[in-house]
């Protein structure tokens, strides 16, 4: 502060650091319009669409709304800024649609592939009914519906159609 009670900014340091951000600035944007033709020059050269993955797309989004709407429509170039726009709609829709905690499906569980080629096989090889070839999977420690382990098996395998009754 001087004597006279106003405050004096020092201006001798100011020009240096003025110096050096400019300088910084220009190196930066020189930059920028260099990944930006290098950009241009590699899309012009891949054709078809570019696919990318949603960790890809999470690190675009993630990028491109740190610089903000009105910076990201100059310069974003790979995809439009409305699609990375939508992408993170769907990103934030896929995150918070609880997906993971909800239960597999509705119905029976599926039949493994191994249990019903063994009723396919048992079919084809006996003249067993539905309530046989249930009871031989019981006894394999097997524990199914009585009627889904073989209709639907046989059904889907093209096995020859079984008897109601047991042999």
């Amino acid at each position: 502060m001087a004597q006279d009670g106003s405050r004096r900014f020092n201006w001798a340091g100011l020009p240096l650091i003025a110096t050096v951000a400019r300088l910084l600035c220009r190196e930066l944007t020189l930059q920028n319009e260099y990944l930006r033709l290098e950009n241009r020059i590699l899309k012009s050269k891949v054709k078809g669409r570019l696919h990318f993955t949603d960790d890809e797309r999470r690190s675009l989004v993630a990028a491109a709304l740190a610089m903000g709407r009105k910076l990201m429509s100059c310069v974003v170039a790979i995809v439009k800024p409305e699609t990375i726009l939508a992408w993170q709609r769907r990103l934030e829709q896929r995150k918070w649609d609880y997906s993971r905690r909800r239960a597999p499906g509705p119905g029976r569980p599926r039949t493994s592939g191994e249990v019903e080629a063994l009723v396919c096989h048992l079919a084809r090889e006996n003249i067993w009914g539905y309530k046989r070839i249930h009871g031989e999977l019981r006894k394999l420690g097997i524990k199914r519906s009585r009627r889904a382990p073989s209709r639907t098996s046989c059904a889907a395998m093209a096995c020859h159609p079984l008897p109601s009754a047991a042999a």
